[in-house]
Parts: C-alpha cells; sequence; structure tokens
C-alpha cells in the first residue's frame, strides 16, 4: 500500500509549533482562567476516547485549563444530542449536528438558549476567523445579523468528497485512470465483469457508491460537474439562478449513474447497507473504484483507512481526476460543502469565565500548532519528522485512544483536510485548480425555512431515478421539478434572484 509515511506540508511549510511559543494565541488577547475552571465539551466520536489522554492533557497544559469531555457515539449523536437539549442540562460549548440545522440553530437562537458569539470571536478567536474567510461560511439566522454558531468544517479545496480507482486492479486488468465519463463507464464495467482481483470469482462491483445517507454526494458529485452542474450551487440557466437540485443538468448526470446501475456495475446493496456493512466491504476489497472523504486518506490518522491499508496490503490507489464538462473545461464545487452541519454553540448558561475559555479552546484547535496535535499527536512522542516526512509512532485504535490522537481533531478543523501525506498533496494539485468558487453565497430566509425540506425530496427523488426499474424518468424528473418548486423551491429562487440583483 503506497504512502505509508506522510510528506511536509509543502503549502503551510512546518506547522508544529513549540507549546512555549504559544502560537495558536497570535493576535488573542490574553485572559486567564481561573485556577478552578473545567471546561465542559460535548461532542460525537468517530474512534475510542480514552479520558485524560496524551493529547488532552497537552491541550489542557497549553491553555491553562481542564476540560471534560462529554463524548457520544457519531452514529447516536443526532439523538443524543435532541435529549440533552430537552434536559436543559446543557454543556459549555457543543458540536452541534442536527436533522434541520437551519431551523435548529434559528430556534436555540430566537429563545435565546444559545449566545452571540461575535465578541467572542473578535476577542479570543482571531484562528477561527482565519480558518472561515468566506462570508459564505457564516449562518446568521436572526435579523439582528449576529453570528450565533461556528462552522466546525470548511472544505478549503472545494470537493469533500473524492473518488480513487484500485490500481493494482487496473494493472491486473491493463487499464489506465479513467479521465472522461466514458472512460469511467468502461473500467467500471471491466473492474465488476472481468475479474480484476484475479480471484477467479464474480466478487467485485466497479463502483461503490457509499449508503443512503451519502448517496448524493458519492454517486454524482463529478458526474455532475461533467455535465456543467457544481453541486451545492446556484447556477444561470435561461438568465434565472437556479439551484443544483432542479437544474437540467441534474438530470442528465441521474440517468448516466442509473444506466450504470441498471447494468450492475454498482454495488446493489448501497440503497439499503450502512455504514458498518458498507466499510467491510471496502476493507474486503470488494470495490474496484470507491467514493471516499478527503479527510480520511492518511492512515497515521484515520482509523478507517488504518483499516483498508492492514486489510489490503497490497492495494494502491489513484485518483480519478474531475471530467471534462461540456465545454471542455475541469471544474469541481467550492465553498463549504455545509455551513451549519456541525457547528459549535455555546450556551446562555455558559458562566462567562467558561465563554471565554470555549473560544480560547476552539481557537486553539483552529490553530496550525492545535491542528497538527490534534490529528497526530505531540512532535516526538507520538510522531516525528524525518527526512522531511511526518512519520507516526501510533498504530491501531487503542494506541489511538490512549494518545488521543485524531479524536479532538473533529471538533474544528482549521482545513478540512490537513495536506501532510503525499496522497492528500495529490488530491489536492489534482482539484484545487479547478475549484469553482459559488456564484452567490447569500442565505436567504426560504432556504432556511424550506431548505432541510427540500434536500430531502431530492435525496428520495434522485435515488428513485438512479435506481428504480420500469421507471418513466423524464416525468418523474418534471413531477419532482414541480413539488421542488411548490414545497419553497419557488420562493427560494425568487428571492435568491432578489438577492442577485440586489447585489449588481
Amino acid at each position: 500500500m503506497k504512502c505509508s509515511r506522510i510528506t511536509r506540508m509543502t503549502v503551510i511549510a512546518l506547522m508544529v509549533v513549540t507549546v512555549a511559543s504559544i502560537g495558536y494565541a497570535a493576535g488573542q488577547r490574553e485572559a486567564t482562567a481561573p485556577e478552578d475552571l473545567t471546561l465542559r465539551v460535548l461532542f460525537r466520536a468517530f474512534t475510542a476516547y480514552e479520558p485524560g489522554s496524551e493529547v488532552q492533557r497537552h491541550m489542557e497544559d497549553t491553555l491553562g485549563f481542564k476540560i471534560d469531555f462529554d463524548v457520544r457515539p457519531a452514529l447516536e449523536y443526532v439523538q443524543a444530542t435532541q435529549t440533552i437539549l430537552a434536559s436543559g442540562d446543557y454543556p459549555d460549548i457543543m458540536e452541534a449536528w442536527f436533522a434541520d440545522a437551519t431551523r435548529e440553530i434559528r430556534e436555540l437562537a430566537e429563545d435565546r438558549v444559545i449566545i452571540a458569539l461575535d465578541e467572542l470571536l473578535e476577542l479570543y478567536g482571531p484562528n477561527v476567523l482565519e480558518a472561515r474567510p468566506y462570508e459564505g461560511n457564516w449562518y446568521r439566522p436572526l435579523p439582528d445579523g449576529l453570528t450565533y454558531s461556528i462552522p466546525a468544517r470548511f472544505n478549503t479545496y472545494g470537493a469533500e468528497y473524492l473518488w480513487f480507482v484500485r490500481q493494482d486492479y487496473l494493472d491486473n486488468l491493463g487499464l489506465e485512470v479513467p479521465t472522461t465519463l466514458e472512460e469511467f463507464r468502461s473500467v467500471a464495467r471491466a473492474l465488476t465483469f472481468d475479474d480484476p482481483n484475479l480471484s477467479g470469482r464474480d466478487d467485485t462491483y466497479g463502483i461503490d457508491a457509499g449508503w443512503p445517507a451519502h448517496a448524493r454526494s458519492s454517486m454524482i458529485q463529478n458526474v455532475l460537474a461533467a455535465h456543467g452542474v457544481m453541486m451545492d450551487h446556484w447556477q444561470f440557466v435561461d438568465g434565472e439562478l437556479t439551484h443544483w437540485m432542479v437544474n437540467p443538468g441534474t438530470l442528465d448526470a441521474l440517468k448516466f449513474m442509473r444506466e450504470l446501475y441498471l447494468d450492475g456495475v454498482v454495488d446493489p446493496e448501497f440503497a439499503l447497507q450502512q455504514r458498518p456493512a458498507w466499510l467491510d466491504n471496502m476493507r474486503a476489497g470488494r470495490y474496484g473504484m470507491q467514493w471516499w472523504w478527503s479527510t480520511h486518506i492518511d492512515a497515521n490518522a484515520s482509523e478507517w483507512w488504518g483499516e483498508f491499508v492492514r486489510n489490503q496490503p497490497e492495494a494502491r490507489i489513484s485518483f480519478i481526476p474531475p471530467f471534462p464538462g461540456p465545454d471542455g473545461e475541469l471544474r469541481m464545487p467550492g465553498g463549504g460543502v455545509e455551513v451549519r452541519n456541525p457547528s459549535l454553540l455555546i450556551f446562555d448558561s455558559t458562566p462567562e469565565p467558561n465563554r471565554v475559555a470555549a473560544m480560547q479552546f476552539v481557537n486553539y484547535l483552529g490553530s496550525e500548532e492545535g491542528a497538527i496535535t490534534t490529528a497526530y499527536g505531540i512532535e516526538g512522542q507520538h510522531h516525528e519528522w524525518r527526512d522531511g516526512e511526518l512519520v507516526s509512532f501510533v498504530t491501531g485504535s487503542e494506541a489511538q485512544a490512549r494518545a488521543g490522537t485524531y479524536l479532538f481533531a473533529w471538533i474544528f478543523r482549521r482545513t478540512n483536510f490537513i495536506a501532510t501525506n503525499a496522497l492528500g498533496h495529490e488530491w489536492i494539485e489534482m482539484y484545487a485548480p479547478h475549484v469553482v468558487r459559488p456564484i452567490i453565497e447569500e442565505v436567504v430566509p426560504a432556504q432556511t425555512e424550506y431548505g432541510a425540506v427540500l434536500n430531502e425530496l431530492a435525496q428520495s427523488r434522485f435515488m428513485r431515478i438512479q435506481t428504480e426499474r420500469n421507471l418513466d424518468v423524464d416525468a418523474e424528473w418534471s413531477d419532482y421539478v414541480r413539488v421542488w418548486l411548490r414545497s419553497g423551491g419557488q420562493e427560494w429562487t425568487d428571492q435568491i434572484n432578489a438577492a442577485w440583483r440586489a447585489s449588481q
């Protein structure tokens, strides 16, 4: 498996800063925490949590206060946070993940359950503001125009999701990495039907499609771009800004993916299987081309990727580049993939010293030193630099829990992916030059009111178009667009176009 070690970042230079230099606090107003202060933090865990880990103690020593982490399993987190919010027993700061984030954050702000963060950000959050430079990163739900949440994720390089292909499978079949839609179609069929793993069995699929919660992005982001559609963007169609969910090019992309699904080259279980089964299939090497997160292509940081490496030691991967659009240009959607989910909230019940400490904690996570330490641990103890490469000493989930690496990096990410490994650099170099910023990033009232419902409608209809046999696709699309517009989409469209005209 290539890239077991990590190349030093070329775009940021050496990010590790000694604690003595307090690099995370540059530009931040100093505030000394009371000696007995303990910050209560609620967040979701992707990996095992061990209280008092080495990275946790390092953060506490650096920040000057204790941190009490309430860690909940990721797959149960939405329900857990609803229970906590209903109880009224709030932490000081919480990673919020909601089924309808726009509405629920707005209601918490209206009810004064959470506080406006603008002054805290100005005084104690310079790294946070630096890491979220675009107005479109921020959600201000009330007429007062204040900031009530901090976007925990922001995709600096545009496409959060990527496609990779098993290069060893391609080599077995004498094939090249696909660079066009037609090549993608041809390679998908070969990786399904031509025994790419040389097992002599019918045990592979050309395309993994993730699982239902991520099927929208995993199946069609690159294919959408090839049809001229930027996912999550508004684009001009016949002189009017039109959302990607109802862009005519989206129908063409769905038809393309439908053809692949009906041909049998897409894992047929994706519409039903959940994440554990999907990860099992990945570890077993059943997929020739796979959707994946840009944040999980580093065995030193991601246990999921580490398990793939350990279970498929012979695997070599190559990234699939953006496909040419109708005009021959390569483009990928840029901007924050989701600026409200997850978000960080500070509660009105949080005492003033703890409010300051909460922002200092997030500011540390948003620093260069904090980003490296929470992902890879303490230099000299959990990793070291050898000939310009970062080499991790932490292997396996138990060692990762003791060290505390990777876990805390998800609370707030300076960038959605810290480009410290060779695969990360390769991905950035392939995608970053083609990132397109949204034409408009304004959040209008209709988006807050109807956005979650419209997204759910799109998810269900897109799945049906891609997978249901004996379906009149054009009639299904026409009906879907009518329902989308009637369910608030027309109001959203009108408000966006009015905002665009007012800005010119």
